[in-house]
């Protein structure tokens, strides 16, 4: 009984530190920021500030007092190390990585000193993530565009290319 207890604890903790964002034994802290779209965000997508992962995110949900149209707030549990290098005008914004991979989230440090002292919560301002949907929707009206005016130029060429049309113009010159 005991062997199998301690197996299945140590089981536990490798699992636990293989897997976990956050140590147990680390403090870490809060940093929230709301957005219009997530974008397919999840929980437990990674954060990162200047490419070097700091966190996860923790919880999504509808903010109770949305300030504009932004109306979804995104919790994030941070380490130390990167709360330290958050500046007070950062911003965070949703990307993707790869074309077709795992949304997370980008934290962009902003131009003033990083607090001098560390709060277990921070709000951050967010920059609307460019939804490649909309972008592929625009796109797929344009080959639409490109299609027929192609189609267009082949029937102007293919009437040149007709004898009596030949002899007009030969008439005209």
């Amino acid at each position: 009984g005991l062997f199998v207890l301690i197996t299945l604890s140590l089981f536990v903790l490798i699992l636990f530190f293989l897997t976990g964002e956050q140590r147990f034994y680390e403090k870490s802290y809060t940093l929230t920021t709301s957005f219009t779209n997530t974008a397919g965000l999840i929980k437990g997508a990674a954060v990162r500030l200047s490419g070097v992962r700091i966190g996860a995110v923790t919880d999504i949900e509808f903010t109770p007092n949305p300030v504009g149209d932004k109306v979804i707030m995104v919790r994030m549990k941070i380490n130390r190390d990167g709360m330290s290098r958050i500046n007070p005008d950062a911003k965070a914004t949703i990307r993707t990585e790869g074309l077709l991979g795992d949304k997370y989230i980008e934290v962009i440090p902003g131009v003033e000193k990083p607090m001098a002292k560390l709060t277990d919560t921070l709000e951050i301002e967010s920059q609307t993530p460019i939804e490649f949907a909309s972008i592929i929707g625009q796109s797929g009206d344009l080959l639409a565009n490109i299609i027929s005016i192609s189609e267009s130029l082949d029937k102007i060429v293919k009437a040149f290319g007709r004898e009596e049309n030949i002899n007009n113009i030969s008439k005209t010159l």
